[in-house]
């Protein structure tokens, strides 16, 4: 039985009684309806009972339950003390809407319906501004965080603390393999081979792969190793040549103009040395653009001279039904996110092991992609 409990029952119904609501003489409710109301066992319904008897503000009767026989002086009801509310942080390179602002929107209304409050950070592709965010957030007294990882050639030192420290963490897009950290992504590699799958349906065989380098950021690893195995599974070889992972306006601090124009530049380049291919596979929605202006100004229209499947779409070139894109379950993503913070924040969560948990990505058949034209 808690103490605070029975007193509380015992101060409302004090209040109750110098408030008028019961007069001298009324019954107040009984113990069944008290243990309903409040929640409680009989017993600490009864202790709260008990106490207004020895104060001689009710009698028990026999048959008639407990009786009010004097009215106490003014008294206020105990209210529960205010609840600490729980911050979580939310770490993204950045949002935009093809991809990362429906993952804001909706980790930021599960968080609502689970009485946490979100705090937002864009660590706008810098180590430097992701450790500061987090060290903020700390100082802050966050109670976990759901980070997607800056691209990079290391993991940010200050994500690897936190995992060791056992604070709870969910990264989100880019795992951090061989620690026991909680994850939700993509499933990546048959996202991927679902894609290659349609093309080579189609009949295409010389498919080129145009990307950022990797930076060891494991989403991109993996669709380029899927990209490659789908080769295998269709029982023929890739062609090497056709591998082009040097695309750089798209990664943190180059999305300038200088550095669109000289992939533009490249992509033409590479193009008119390839005359042999028949579809490309870009890793996301910006390489696509890039591919589409190279294509125009080199005078090749898509698909009728090269099919063109993607990663991600805004819902402006979504709607428009022109495109063959794989579409990443976000609103999934960011509710499986914050339902594995929530177990991670628990009490004895840090000794059970974080399994990974991968969504299933969607292929969306658009206008983009068509059989080989008959002249290659």
């Amino acid at each position: 039985m808690k103490a605070v409990i029975y007193r509380k029952i015992a101060q409302d119904l004090r209040y109750e009684i110098s408030q008028g609501n019961y007069r001298v003489g009324m019954q107040l409710p009984s113990e069944a309806d008290l243990c309903q109301q409040y929640e409680v066992s009989r017993i600490t319904a009864k202790h709260a009972l008990d106490l207004l008897e020895n104060e001689k503000i009710i009698r028990r009767v026999q048959g008639k339950g407990s009786i009010v026989q004097s009215i106490p002086g003014k008294a206020e009801p105990v209210h529960p003390a205010p609840v600490k509310p729980t911050f979580i942080g939310l770490i993204l390179p950045d949002f935009t809407e093809y991809f990362g602002l429906e993952i804001v929107r909706v980790v930021e209304k599960t968080c609502a319906q689970n009485h946490l409050y979100c705090v937002l950070k864009r660590s706008e592709g810098s180590i430097d501004t992701e450790q500061a965010a987090i060290k903020e957030l700390l100082a802050m007294g966050v109670s976990g965080f759901i980070i997607m990882p800056v691209n990079g050639e290391y993991y940010n030192p200050h994500i690897i603390k936190l995992i060791l420290d056992q604070f709870p963490v969910v990264v989100i897009d880019r795992q951090i393999k061989g620690f026991n950290a909680g994850f939700v992504g993509t499933d990546n590699i048959n996202a991927t081979k679902s894609a290659m799958k349609h093309l080579f349906a189609l009949g295409h065989r010389h498919i080129a792969w145009i990307s950022p380098p990797t930076l060891h950021t494991s989403s991109l690893e993996d669709r380029q190793r899927a990209f490659q195995d789908a080769f295998v599974d269709c029982h023929c070889l890739p062609d090497p040549a056709l591998f082009y992972p040097h695309i750089q306006s798209t990664l943190p601090l180059k999305d300038t103009d200088q550095f669109r124009q000289v992939d533009i530049n490249n992509l033409q380049t590479f193009f008119k040395a390839h005359p042999q291919l028949t579809a490309v596979f870009a890793s996301e929605h910006l390489v696509a653009r890039l591919i589409e202006d190279a294509a125009s100004t080199s005078h090749l229209r898509i698909p009728d001279d090269f099919s063109l499947v993607f990663f991600d779409a805004p819902k402006s070139m979504a709607y428009s039904h022109k495109y063959t894109y794989i579409r990443q379950d976000e609103k999934l993503i960011a509710q499986t996110a914050v339902e594995q913070l929530l177990q991670a924040m628990k009490p004895r969560a840090a000794d059970q092991r974080r399994e990974p948990v991968f969504i299933p990505g969607s292929l969306i058949v658009g206008d983009s992609t068509a059989a080989p034209p008959v002249h290659h």
